[in-house]
């Protein structure tokens, strides 16, 4: 039965298709879009460079969303929780410790597996995604393998944020403030700057502080003593062997706090642009921002009665501090017919992350994660620039990404997890099943008298790409018929710091190999403007290695790349005077050696997070977007998707017990079934420049598993935003309430071992809690 779902569903997307394809081609007629000029807009429409050249989105012969800067600024769309809330068969969100969870159709990414690429101004990010930058222009969100012009890192998809850029002879600015429940107090500011008649500065700063919904209520201990004093204690002298694998063995514990996820962030970045003549600019960016927040504050939540309690009960509020330095350097020169754009870009960032691992108030175990990272990218390519039917890319590309994790656990002598490594044995034997029994009131003296550090992530990896691309595209009539090539040579090397402490496996491993990522697309264009399409493409994701193998030894242990074939059909079309826009499209996806992150219990006491192959999976499914003007006062938009995914036979994961199990016919975890959202924009004239809009949201989001086996299930959730404001040229006042029903729901989340919160069934639930009820009030000034 199983084998012919995925038939079955492709035959009803298919067939969804058929059914809304005459009503589109027999929509009122609309001249096609010609003679295109750079900028945001063409003839009414918004521009795109999904592609790497100025098109509207209607010529592209694939999936995109674009969210323009009006729409991100009166929907406060200011992180990418809430951009994942908005897209159809996108599932997105920043984790409780600051990376990005993001999948594409079931596809991508989810804690440290990288399967859905981040771009700003076209340059690759893997440090802060989730950080501010700047004014955007535009945010494009590319469905399916963008392996042929994006690489490796896009088998999902990718996403692109442009920021506006400097404009020449125009000085100009912007000046937000936002403030609201949870004590927050944001401030932005943006400027542009003339210098002289061929150059222009943009700068723009930001300060974010707010104390989030979470909270800890209970500071006491069994044994009566109290967090908020004590917690200033907790930096003992390490004993043990694994002293000297621990590079930063001082001062690394935390203070209790009542708001566990307060965060202060800030930032600034600055774009100069200079354009020496019409056929040559020059855009030099840099970036810098720093973010302490809370990290990891979990709750462990029963998987059969979720609660979404934002109480918590800690230790000590677990910290990611973060900074980020990142530069890039864009040139662009018009040879005459063809472009050339040289692009290159370095990144350096630092974090550091603790973590309250046992989950309680108690004094268990807590995690250290000091990871410094640097990533270089280069890219060269030449596009043509002519009228004609034919127009084609070539380029190469270059990447470096180095980084160095030394995370390790501080064990205090309070659990039986000690039993087989507190002196006087200093052994490391694998312990047995009564590891991680609940602490029960442990004396102040066994508290505050040994700290044993794991070394658990101690390693240092290197990854690169060397890679050369093109695309090409031939129109003949109302047809157009469009290839790309990708070749991507990549390697992977890891350096096992805890081999010398182990004493198991080898301490460095390398692999890689030379990947081909083939696409083609073929296009109808009917007289009245409407495209139909047909396309196909492949996307992987390199391989890897890590410190621990299925079993939970401590050895290296290489994990496989993971391919994508995806096959979409569609059509993208405008009626009723070019006021409705309507785009569908079905696809199929056939998903191998498929990549996972897995929380597993170690062999010497502990969680690790694992990357594993689970086999293959299917994916199957469609999307409907609409946008109606109505008239100059209300736009409506809609859209809806859905997704049919599931493991092949003979897929098998380790559960978080290091138990093998066979997933076959099971459905892959963290993707929503379905997703929608229904958006009304209102603008109704007040006299003179003053304007009253308002906006009202309903988003929703299907269930999703919690893990491979399918033994814990979110449920669906709805949630309903709205605004409402006056605004003019030169000022805007806006209240904003955010889930204005308060609905409870975990925007991600898994099944955590039961040995790292002590006392607590194995098949907990961990997740990051969505954002409840909010209210705000916005401000901006502009001149």
């Amino acid at each position: 039965m199983t084998t012919k779902r995925p038939r079955n569903g492709l035959m009803a997307c298919v067939a969804t298709l058929a059914l809304a394809a005459p009503a589109a081609i027999r929509a009122q007629e609309v001249p096609p879009v010609e003679d295109k000029a750079d900028g945001a807009y063409h003839d009414g429409e918004i521009l795109v460079t999904a592609r790497k050249r100025a098109e509207t989105t209607r010529e592209i012969p694939e999936s995109i969303s674009v969210i323009g800067a009006e729409t991100l600024e009166r929907q406060e769309i200011n992180n990418i929780d809430k951009v994942g809330l908005r897209v159809t068969n996108l599932n997105l969100s920043t984790r409780a410790d600051g990376n990005p969870n993001v999948t594409i159709r079931g596809v991508g990414s989810f804690g440290n597996t990288q399967g859905v690429g981040f771009f700003i101004d076209g340059v690759h990010i893997l440090t802060d995604a989730s950080a501010e930058f700047g004014e955007i222009e535009r945010l494009e969100v590319l469905k399916g393998p963008q392996g042929t012009l994006y690489g490796g890192s896009n088998i999902g998809g990718a996403i692109r944020f442009i920021t506006k850029r400097p404009e020449l002879g125009d000085f100009s600015g912007t000046a937000k403030g936002k403030i609201g429940e949870q004590n927050m107090r944001n401030l932005s500011a943006s400027v542009n700057v003339p210098l002289g008649s061929i150059a222009a500065l943009r700068l723009f700063g930001y300060r974010n502080q707010d104390d989030g919904f979470v909270y800890d209520n209970n500071p006491i201990r069994l044994n009566g003593r109290s967090n908020i004093t004590d917690s200033y204690i907790w930096p003992l002298p390490l004993v043990g062997p694994g002293v000297n694998f621990v590079p930063d063995s001082g001062n690394s514990a935390e203070r209790w706090r009542k708001h566990p996820n307060e965060k202060t962030e800030w930032g600034v970045r600055g774009a100069l642009y200079i354009e020496p003549s019409d056929r040559l600019n020059i855009l030099i960016s840099a970036r810098y921002n720093k973010i302490d927040t809370g990290n990891n504050n979990w709750r462990a939540d029963d998987p059969d009665l979720l609660t979404y309690s934002p109480e918590r009960h800690l230790t000590f509020a677990g910290r990611l501090r973060r900074h980020t330095f990142g530069i890039s350097g864009e040139i662009n020169y018009d040879l005459g017919g063809v472009k050339l754009n040289a692009l290159t870009s370095y990144t350096d960032a630092f974090r550091k992350d603790t973590t309250d691992l046992d989950v309680s108030s108690e004094v268990g175990f807590d995690l250290v994660r000091p990871e410094p990272t640097k990533y270089y990218t280069n890219e060269l390519r030449l596009t043509s620039d002519t009228d004609g039917p034919f127009e084609w890319i070539i380029g190469g590309y270059y990447s470096v990404w180095k980084n160095d994790w030394s995370s390790y656990a501080n064990f205090y002598g309070t659990t039986d997890v000690l039993s087989a490594v507190i002196p006087p044995s200093n052994t490391l034997n694998i312990l047995d099943n009564i590891v991680g029994n609940a602490v029960s009131a442990p004396t102040f003296d066994e508290e505050t008298t040994v700290r044993v550090p794991f070394p658990f992530e101690n390693r240092k990896r290197k990854k690169t790409h060397l890679a050369g691309f093109g695309t090409a595209s031939y129109k003949f009539g109302q047809f157009e018929l469009g290839l790309g090539l990708r070749i991507d040579k990549w390697t992977y090397d890891t350096l096992d710091r805890n081999a010398g402490l182990y004493g198991t496996g080898i301490p460095y491993l390398k692999q890689g190999g030379t990947e081909v990522m083939p696409k083609a697309s073929l296009s109808y264009f009917t007289e009245g403007g409407t495209h139909i399409y047909g396309n196909y493409a492949k996307g992987y994701e390199p391989g890897g290695f890590n410190l621990y193998d299925a079993a939970g030894t401590p050895k290296l242990n290489a994990f496989r790349k993971e391919t994508a074939d995806n096959y979409e059909v569609g059509f993208k079309t405008q009626a009723l005077d070019r006021r409705l826009n309507l785009n569908v499209a079905g696809y199929y996806i056939k998903y191998k050696d498929r990549q996972f992150e897995l929380q597993q219990q170690i062999a010497i006491g502990g969680v690790v997070e694992n990357i594993l192959n689970a086999g293959s999976s299917e994916q199957y499914g469609f999307e409907i977007d609409a946008n109606f003007r109505a008239n100059d006062i209300l736009t409506l938009s809609a859209g809806f998707g859905r997704v049919w995914a599931e493991f092949g036979p003979g897929s098998l994961v380790n559960d978080v017990n290091s138990q093998p199990s066979d997933v076959s016919g099971k459905t892959p975890p963290w993707i929503s079934d379905y997703s929608f959202n229904v958006a009304a924009d209102m603008r109704v004239p007040l006299g003179g420049d003053y304007e009253l809009a308002g906006t009202v949201e309903y988003i929703g989001k299907g269930p999703y598993w919690f893990n491979q086996e399918n033994t814990a299930r979110h449920p669906g959730y709805e949630i309903t935003n709205v605004s409402i404001g006056v605004e003019n040229p030169g000022w805007s006042l806006r209240l904003n309430v955010e889930n204005l029903f308060d609905t409870g729901y975990y925007s991600d989340g898994s099944i955590w071992p039961g040995d790292a919160v002590p006392g607590a069934r194995r098949d907990v639930v961990i997740g990051t809690l969505g954002q409840p009820r909010l209210i705000t009030l916005t401000g901006t000034v502009k001149f």
